[in-house]
């Protein structure tokens, strides 16, 4: 571009500022200082009416953006990949906006980069890429970012709000690719939560357990745990939804354009939203509203820590999705529930049982999901305080919460340590003895609950008595533990109960007596086997049929360690007019099973 060229384009641009009411002063177009960065490339400078270039010996510069930016800094992966410049302005309507100029756009032609910043909002003059190109190039910058490809835990122990305020680093210093500004907002303040909402969580378990859950995602790294989740169970009006809205109110608004989310969603939506809740709360309101055929997958997706692999429009593989995420779900049903009446029971797998624990929001005292109303007149009346006080103040309990876990948690994992230790304390005294291995990891999980309250309450997050956080789980754990009516494996259970409940519904219909010596003798459809005064003589297909999806070998194996099969084998031989049969024989006493039998 010559000398003419120059003063032709910015003599153009000129009158089209001049066009849309702005005068061209020189004062304008003065430099000004550009914040983030010491010296600009040779022949640049920034003014008020942004980047101009003018090569030496020039008589006028060019226009080579029509926004003001400052430079935040040289901004790559933690690993060093990636790399670009960070750079932030002002829009017209007073938005403060940002973007990442990647290095490799900057070898793009055709107008990409340009075509770029103007889409991200940046206004770039005509003809402007070469100029910026070789601005971005050639711009010397000694601050450092790291990009953060999610929330949560980065490396050296800093966290990142999905808002991107960084706890644990200086302000700056750590950007998060994907912002969500409605996320995590803050209102009011910590000591009016304290008084609000928290403190009247003292005495009631089902309120104290949420807000305990809220703050136990920070901890899942340091306990090295990938998934908690819990889900209050109960009816209309129980309170359950107010305690999920007082447990969110610890990281934001309680409402679902912030920290609460519906079932009621999308795999790929859903995945965004752990995603975002990753070392933190996911709260997620009426498991009902939830396409059953999508429970079960949904829970183990969310479980697993991973969204789905797919690839992009050029087949290469597209980023996974993964998060550690502490769930908190409610809902009328339970998944067990809404997988069974939409008649889809193959989709119940047992590892339902030990990836979500489903507590009765009932807490017994004819009061729903309260046990103390703090002086209110009703349990509706305590319900409208909470959540209007959750409406007026959220958001302030979490961030001081990560302003403690940065100060505790060092490099030599002594804070993750005793994390981990307490835990295991905590567990020990609430797991029932001879407990299967099931019970004890979900135990497990819910001790990680009450370590994170009883930290909050040491560090003055929460306004409880030391041992509060603790009671409240082991009540919940309990509610947990009655519901589930055994500490037996949910196998072994399901294998029990299928039985008991063939036998009691086909025991007349499709089983053959033995002896056949009565006087009438009912005609067998479908015969499932024969009886006898002490055992139901199942067939093979028929054995197969009762037990599913649990294998014959593996059933069988259950009903001997009960009790309910005899024989050292899983089957035996048959014989009746002179035809064999190979049977799996079942005692009678199974009719009278009952799931408290034998608990430890």
């Amino acid at each position: 571009m010559n000398k003419n060229d120059d003063h032709n384009q910015a003599m153009s641009m000129e009158e089209i500022i001049a066009a849309e009411g702005g005068a061209f002063s020189d004062e304008r177009d003065l430099a000004v200082p550009m914040t983030g960065c010491d010296r600009l490339p040779h022949g640049f400078m920034m003014t008020a009416r942004g980047l101009r270039f003018r090569p030496e010996g020039a008589e006028h510069a060019a226009i080579v953006t029509l926004d003001p930016f400052d430079v935040r800094g040289r901004i790559a992966d933690a690993d060093g990949t990636n790399p670009g410049t960070a750079i932030g302005w002002t829009d017209n309507l007073g938005r403060r906006l940002e973007t990442i100029v990647s290095d490799t756009l900057l070898h793009s032609s055709g107008g990409a980069l340009p075509a770029e910043l103007a889409r991200r909002g940046l206004r770039c003059a005509v003809n402007s890429e070469k100029h910026l190109r070789f601005f971005f190039s050639a711009l010397d910058c000694g601050t450092q970012i790291e990009r953060c490809e999610r929330p949560g835990w980065q490396m050296g122990g800093v966290y990142v709000l999905p808002t991107g305020e960084v706890f644990g680093a200086p302000a700056g210093s750590h950007h998060l690719a994907t912002r969500s500004p409605d996320r995590c907002c803050q209102a009011g303040d910590l000591d009016a939560w304290k008084e609000t909402v928290a403190a009247p969580a003292v005495g009631n378990s089902r309120l104290a357990y949420g807000i305990c859950q809220s703050l136990t995602g920070p901890l899942l790294e340091a306990a090295q745990e990938a998934f908690v989740a819990s889900h209050l169970q109960g009816g209309s009006s129980t309170g359950k939804s107010t305690v999920l809205e007082a447990a969110a109110s610890v990281w934001g608004r309680p409402d679902a354009r912030d920290a609460v989310r519906s079932w009621r969603s999308t795999d790929n939506a859903l995945e965004s939203v752990a995603a975002l809740a990753n070392d933190g709360l996911l709260a997620l309101d009426e498991l009902g509203q939830a396409p059953p055929e999508t429970v079960a997958a949904s829970l183990y997706m969310l479980a697993n820590g991973a969204g789905k692999a797919r690839a992009t429009t050029d087949g290469s593989a597209r980023a996974v999705r993964s998060w550690r995420t502490s769930l908190f779900s409610t809902g009328e049903r339970s998944p067990e529930d809404i997988i069974r009446t939409a008649g889809r029971s193959r989709d119940n797998p047992a590892g339902l049982d030990v990836r979500l624990a489903v507590i009765s929001a009932d807490a017994g005292k004819g009061m729903g999901a309260f046990e103390c109303l703090h002086g209110h007149p009703s349990p509706r009346a305590f319900a409208d305080a909470l959540r209007a006080a959750a409406a007026r103040h959220y958001g302030t309990a979490g961030r001081a919460w990560l302003a403690a876990l940065v100060r505790e948690r060092d490099p030599t994992g002594k804070f993750d340590a005793a994390v981990r230790q307490k835990a295991a304390e905590v567990a020990a005294r609430m797991t029932p003895a001879g407990a299967d291995g099931q019970v004890a990891r979900v135990v497990g999980k819910m001790a990680l609950v009450a370590v994170a309250g009883e930290l909050a309450i040491a560090f003055g997050v929460l306004p409880w008595p030391a041992g509060t956080a603790e009671q409240a789980v082991a009540e919940c754990c309990r509610a947990w533990l009655a519901r589930r009516g055994s500490t037996r494996a949910r196998e072994e259970l399901d294998v029990l109960r299928a039985v008991q409940s063939f036998v009691a519904a086909h025991g007349q219909a499709r089983f053959e007596d033995v002896d056949g010596t009565t006087e009438y003798e009912p005609v067998v459809r479908d015969r499932a086997g024969w009886k006898t005064p002490s055992h139901f003589l199942f067939t093979a297909p028929a054995f197969a049929e009762a037990v599913r999806p649990a294998g014959k070998k593996d059933a069988a194996k259950v009903l001997r360690k009960e009790g309910f099969m005899a024989e050292a084998g899983s089957t035996r031989e048959y014989v009746r007019d002179q035809q064999r049969a190979r049977v799996y024989a079942v005692n009678r006493d199974i009719l009278g099973w009952s799931e408290d039998a034998g608990e430890g």
